[in-house]
């Protein structure tokens, strides 16, 4: 489990990761998103996360996230945030 910015990220047994918003300093957002199996197609659970924040050469803010796994294994992403979803009436 780790917490950057608002955000929490929880490793899960099931190899997924669970991101959490935190609203408010106490309070969660009611649903995660998920990501599963981060660490192979049949993930084993994780057992590590960690965050760095970087600054790419536009001077924009990177997020590496690094995930270790109870086999063993090891993934290096970048977290990058969704654009908001358009609702039309």
């Amino acid at each position: 489990m780790v917490y950057f910015e608002g955000t929490l990220l929880v490793g899960c047994a099931d190899g997924g990761m669970r991101l959490i918003q935190v609203q408010n300093g106490t309070q969660f957002e009611s649903k995660p998103s998920l990501w599963p199996s981060v660490n192979n197609k049949s993930s084993p659970g994780l057992s590590s996360i960690n965050i760095t924040r970087t600054t790419a050469s536009c001077g924009k803010a990177k997020y590496i996230c690094c995930s270790g796994g109870e086999d063993g294994s090891v993934a290096l992403f970048e977290l990058k945030r969704a654009a908001p979803s358009s609702v039309s009436s």
